[in-house]
Parts: C-alpha cells; structure tokens; sequence
C-alpha cells in the first residue's frame, strides 16, 4: 500500500490517494522521511496539494522530513505558488519553519529555485 500512495502522489491522482485512510496522508513514505506531501509539492500535483491540504489537520502541514524540510519548502522551491498559497492559508507559520542547513524555505527557493 505504501509504494501505491507514494505512486499516486506522484501521478497527482487525487481519486486513488481518497480511496485510502485520510491518515495515510502523514505517513513517511520515503527513505527520506517524505510524506505524500512533500512529493507532490515538489512534483506540483496542484491538485492532489490542495485536497490533502484541505483534508490534513495544520500541524501536518508543518511535519518535517528527515533533513527537516516541510512540503513548504518543496512548494517554495518548485515556485508553484498556488500550492504555497493554499499551505500558507492554511498555516501562516511555515514560511517561518527552518529546512535544511536551518534556511528558511523562502533561502532556499532564492538558493535552489527553477529560474526558467
């Protein structure tokens, strides 16, 4: 099960992630500790983003991988700024919340962001 909600946060398939317990959404499904989440932040599955978001308690938001990084921080790097919005919305602290290194997510996306 854990390989087919990692799978469907990657696709953004919003259907089959619902067809799972809601908790599942906090699971770390990663090696890296990554949570749904983060995956589909850093992947911008906009859509899957924004129904976990509206469906996760606030302090899911702000769960941490294992280099302490928030799906924030993946939402800030990609420049998907729908997605930050909506996590932002949601819980005004995690442009505050340190990543790696202890660099803020707005650093990070200055430092590893897409300039395309």
């Amino acid at each position: 099960m854990m390989f087919s909600y990692q799978a469907a946060a990657l696709r953004g398939d919003w259907r089959t992630a619902m067809n799972w317990d809601r908790s599942a959404g906090c699971l770390d499904i990663t090696k890296r500790g990554d949570r749904p989440l983060h995956i589909a932040a850093a992947t911008k599955r906009t859509v899957f983003v924004l129904n976990l978001v509206e469906n996760l308690n606030p302090s899911d938001l702000a769960l941490q991988n294992n280099f302490g990084n928030t799906a924030f921080c993946y939402a800030a790097v990609s420049g998907d700024v729908d997605i930050a919005e909506a996590m932002y919305q949601k819980i005004k602290e995690l442009p505050t919340i340190p990543g790696s290194k202890e660099r803020t997510p707005f650093e990070m996306a200055v430092l590893l962001g897409d300039d395309s």
